[in-house]
């Protein structure tokens, strides 16, 4: 009997977790025109910048550095060639502060692929169609967080769970 229960929690709980959907960031989603972006009724002021070697990208003024217990260097906004938020790229420094990044990854979407990069390492997640990375370069003790969605893949899952003709 305890096996049948710990079967199903497993297949009920993996089948929960595979149709977890990340479709925002602080309540930015991807898809969404950069000129139509509003948080708390309020519209989001974006800042282009040339820091990183990706066109289209933008930090938020007056953004909140902390992502839980990690404080970050810079949080960038990335838009496609049409402005539709795509991407968003997070900096920060240190081990300890990759360490608890990890963790919070790890909590969130459950373990990682890991990746040996040679001068670094690279955790990986995807979570139908959005992919996670986490790359700790140890000279530096530089960490990024990737986040890439493919917003059109994930609305059209969406309208296809939500199918009510049969």
């Amino acid at each position: 009997m305890r096996l049948i229960i710990a079967l199903m929690f497993l297949t009920f709980g993996s089948q929960a977790f595979s149709q977890y959907i990340l479709d925002d960031f602080r309540q930015i989603k991807f898809g969404e025109h950069k000129d139509s972006i509003f948080v708390d009724n309020q519209k989001v002021n974006f800042i282009k910048t040339q820091e990183l070697s990706t066109p289209n990208t933008y930090l938020r003024k007056g953004e909140d550095l902390n992502l839980g217990s990690v404080e970050l260097n810079k949080i960038y906004y990335i838009f496609t060639d049409e402005d539709r938020f795509d991407r968003v790229a997070m900096v920060g420094q240190g081990f300890q502060k990759f360490r608890e990044m990890k963790y919070i990854l790890t909590f969130k979407f459950d373990d990682p692929e890991l990746k040996d990069l040679g001068d670094g390492v690279q955790y990986s997640w995807n979570i139908d169609g959005v992919r996670v990375y986490l790359t700790y370069t140890p000279a530096g003790e530089n960490f990024t967080v990737d986040i890439q969605s493919d917003y059109q893949l994930n609305e059209s899952r969406r309208k296809n769970q939500n199918v009510n003709d049969f």
